[in-house]
């Protein structure tokens, strides 16, 4: 047997009081000579015989209750070797400040075994938690907080917890998609253990190491040092397997939401392994309305992305375009699915100089005409309107899905605002330049909109010798991705023999709502040919030559008119409200027409009611919450589906690979931790001399049973 206040011992010669006591008050006799005496001193005799040894017990249970007194106070123990910490945790001598930070990023969501990662959590917390007794100090703290930016925070924990309350506690913890905090947590747990006046302090990590969530190990150096300062021991628990297969769907996309009716259309689906291991026998199955269209085998090596191509052909209507693969360590990425409608028709104003130079192919007015009536033969319509500049007034752009500039250098009248508006709302905006256009006077007129300036044309003088290619190996768009090979035209046989150089739009008031340029095509030598942007919510595609066949020869070749179809397709794939969005970004539908309450079932299967909002003379729906992933009905008081939503996964915590040996003896040492893949080493890595079961409250019982059976034998036998 162990004492955690050895100290207390020398106290046990106090249990000699009542021998001392009996021997300094025990009774005196004086003896006195009288007729009976023989007779009495006869019976006095047989009493004395009698009631020496009922002293004698009673002295000893007395002396015995005073000894085991001294013994609780030293707070005895039996002292347990680490290779029998049994099914509890184990617990250092004297007071404990226990903190426990908890992954609860949504990676923890990955099997582990027979269970998930967080359920294996779960477990560890619930352990920890009964394992505290009276007196001690806990804290829980999640990496993740439950909303982006909001503060890390140690929740206390009231000691000592019964199993089932332990339990409960543990399973209040869930995954958040919120990405980890993890120097937040550090450093929350630091002020927790500030001023903590407990005999010991630990700090126990449960999580799965995974790698993207550590990008700078070096900045923890500071807070081992001071969790050292400190006195407190670190541990942590790795919940990881450098086996878990993971292949994940990162996107399900054509480029745009819109499609054109029985136009058959490239869907692209990115399939990602995120793991440490190649996968060999997946299997990738694309449907569309629920119908498997196709299923191919998903063969990628550790690491690696990889493209699938399925060509789609849509009726006019909203559609259901989905990905699926096999089961593996991490269910949440395996299936997308996305949300698309096929429009019969698309409504396009056309903006041609009122005075054009060239003739034939090279007039882009006349151009324009030919290859808008040549959709005729298509399933889907081009309803296409063709205005002079001098002719075009603000109520030219209502109505309309996509506007083509060509050749313009500066819009009439209020034509310019009115053009901005359109496009902000989602309108879809063509620019194209050409020999007529004054570089500086359409950066002045478009500035708000320019995803690039304008600078000097590539030549000064136009020679039929000198010419470009257009690079279509590197296509942006995934809409254009059909014309990287030469099966549907080759892109790279037309010659351009001019183009505008473009430089960085410059800072302004709209910088906000403009976003980065982006390259879709470009020209041999490096030089954009086609820039894409978004403004407000529309899109703006800079074409740098002509559409007309003044400044190339595009406009000659096969491969032209299914690309200007593709880039109308692409510019008013923007004009209605998205129907697949990211975390947080809102749900927005045009509820005219629709009377009485709407609702949206969200994910997680609940019913909420979402107000409709006034704009002027129309109503629409705006639902902000959608931090969960998954998809979101939006449906009338019958129960009739007006729309369906996707709200994307988060990717970040897709990537199950995990600390590498060099990144794990970093992690060791800058936090000065031990890392356990088993709760068993945990126990055993955080056992130190000195743990035991305390007997104190056995003895405190003993002393109480003691004491009764000292009053019980003082009344029978001396009353």
């Amino acid at each position: 047997m162990h004492f955690l206040d050895p100290h207390a011992l020398y106290f046990l010669c106090l249990s000699g009081l009542p021998v001392i006591l009996y021997l300094l008050f025990r009774r005196r006799k004086q003896e006195v000579s009288w007729g009976a005496t023989y007779i009495l001193r006869q019976v006095l005799a047989s009493r004395r015989t009698r009631t020496l040894w009922q002293q004698l017990v009673v002295i000893a249970l007395r002396t015995v209750l005073l000894a085991l007194l001294v013994v609780a106070f030293a707070r005895p123990f039996f002292p347990r070797s680490r290779d029998k910490l049994g099914a509890g945790f184990p617990h250092p001598p004297g007071t404990l400040h226990r903190v426990l930070l908890v992954d609860n990023s949504l990676s923890m969501n990955a099997s582990h075994g027979t269970v998930s990662r967080m359920d294996a959590a779960r477990q560890a917390v619930s352990a920890m938690l009964a394992s505290m007794r009276p007196g001690d100090v806990c804290h829980v703290i999640t990496l993740c907080p439950q909303r982006p930016g909001a503060p890390v925070a140690a929740a206390a924990v009231l000691c000592p917890l019964r199993p089932d309350a332990a339990l409960s506690r543990a399973a209040d913890i869930v995954t958040v998609p919120t990405p980890p905090a993890f120097l937040d947590a550090l450093r929350a747990a630091v002020e927790a253990f500030r001023g903590s006046a407990t005999a010991s302090r630990q700090l126990i990590l449960i999580s799965d190491l995974a790698r993207c969530d550590h990008p700078s190990i070096s900045d923890y150096e500071l807070f081992g040092t001071l969790l050292a300062e400190l006195n407190v021991r670190m541990a942590t628990l790795a919940l990881n397997s450098r086996d878990a297969l993971n292949l994940a769907v990162e996107n399900v996309t054509a480029g745009t939401e819109l499609f054109l009716t029985g136009q058959p259309t490239n869907v692209h689906v990115l399939i990602a392994n995120y793991s440490e291991a190649g996968a060999e026998d997946s299997r990738l199955q694309f449907l569309v309305d629920g119908k498997e269209l196709a299923a191919v085998p998903c063969i990628l090596p550790a690491g690696a992305r990889k493209t699938f191509v399925f060509p789609v052909t849509l009726e006019t209507g909203p559609h259901s375009l989905e990905a699926r693969l096999g089961d593996d360590a991490y269910l949440a990425d395996n299936r997308v699915e996305r949300f698309v409608r096929a429009e019969p028709a698309l409504r396009v104003l056309a903006v041609v100089p009122d005075e054009e130079q060239s003739e034939g192919f090279a007039r882009e007015g006349a151009f324009l005409q030919r290859a808008f009536a040549a959709a005729g033969q298509a399933a889907f319509q081009l309803k296409t309107e063709t205005l002079k500049r001098s002719l075009l007034t603000p109520r030219a752009f209502e109505d309309r899905d996509v506007v083509v500039l060509c050749g313009i250098s500066k819009l009439p009248g209020e034509c310019g605002e009115t053009l901005a508006s359109f496009v902000r709302r989602g309108g879809g905006l063509i620019l194209a330049a050409g020999a007529a256009v004054d570089a500086a006077a359409f950066n002045q007129s478009f500035a708000k909109l320019l995803p690039a300036s304008l600078a000097a044309p590539y030549r000064a003088d136009f020679s039929e010798e000198k010419y470009l290619a257009i690079q279509p190996a590197e296509l942006a768009a995934p809409l254009l991705g059909e014309f990287a090979g030469a099966e549907n035209g080759d892109l790279s046989l037309a010659r351009v023999y001019n183009h505008f150089r473009v430089a960085a739009p410059v800072e302004d008031a709209n910088a906000k709502a403009r976003t980065q340029p982006q390259t879709l095509l470009s020209l041999s030598n490096g030089d954009p040919a086609l820039l894409g942007g978004v403004f407000g919510k529309g899109c703006v595609l800079l074409w740098t030559s002509s559409l007309g066949a003044a400044w190339n020869s595009l406009p000659l070749h096969q491969s032209f008119l299914p690309l200007l179809y593709r880039l109308l397709n692409l510019a008013g794939g923007f004009h209605a409200p998205a129907r697949n969005v990211k975390p947080g970004e809102p749900l927005v539908f045009d509820a005219a027409g629709q009377g009485g309450p709407l609702y949206v079932t969200t994910p997680d299967s609940r019913l909420l009611e979402c107000p409709l909002v006034a704009v002027g003379a129309r109503a629409f729906v705006r639902f902000e919450q959608t931090a969960a992933p998954g998809r979101y009905d939006l449906q009338d008081s019958a129960g009739h589906t007006l729309a369906s939503f996707s709200v994307a996964m988060p990717l970040a915590e897709s990537d199950l690979r995990s600390l590498d040996n060099d990144e794990l003896a970093h992690f060791r040492a800058a936090l000065k931790t031990t890392v356990s893949s088993r709760l068993d080493d945990l126990k055993a890595a955080l056992w130190s001399e000195g743990e035991g079961d305390e007997q104190t409250g056995w003895l405190f019982l003993a002393v109480l049973a003691l004491l009764l059976l000292d009053a019980v034998l003082t009344r029978i036998w001396f009353s």
